[in-house]
């Protein structure tokens, strides 16, 4: 489990990522785009495209942490002011509330192991 204090702020990078980014990538956007250090002890999150996967890149005091989320079914919920600013600034800092469990029903179409979308059933 995440424990923050009331002093911890996570930085939500609004930009899609490619989730193939590891340790030093993402330290790259935390330090270039956001112009913040990621040794700071706040957190960064990550979410790709789709908005089915998130990443959450911490430090602990003795190396860097980042924990993966990958959703089943739904899509990670944004807040529609939140989006309307990113268009003007692409990277905000604020505190999220995420919970799988107060994720909405939205419904993804199934992807093949090829990577096209099944057929509608």
């Amino acid at each position: 489990m995440l424990n923050f204090s009331h002093q911890t702020r996570v930085f939500l990078f609004m930009e899609p990522v490619d989730m193939r980014k590891s340790f030093r990538g993402l330290c790259l956007l935390a330090e270039s785009v956001l112009k913040e250090d990621p040794a700071s002890g706040h957190w960064f999150a990550f979410i790709n495209r789709r908005r089915d996967r998130l990443k959450l890149l911490g430090w602990d005091g003795q190396g860097f942490w980042i924990w993966y989320k990958r959703l089943e079914s739904g899509v990670i919920p944004l807040d529609n002011n939140a989006s309307e600013q990113a268009v003007k600034n692409p990277v905000m800092g604020k505190r999220i509330g995420y919970s799988s469990a107060a994720l909405p029903a939205a419904r993804r179409p199934p992807v093949s192991t090829r990577g096209r979308p099944h057929a509608a059933v």
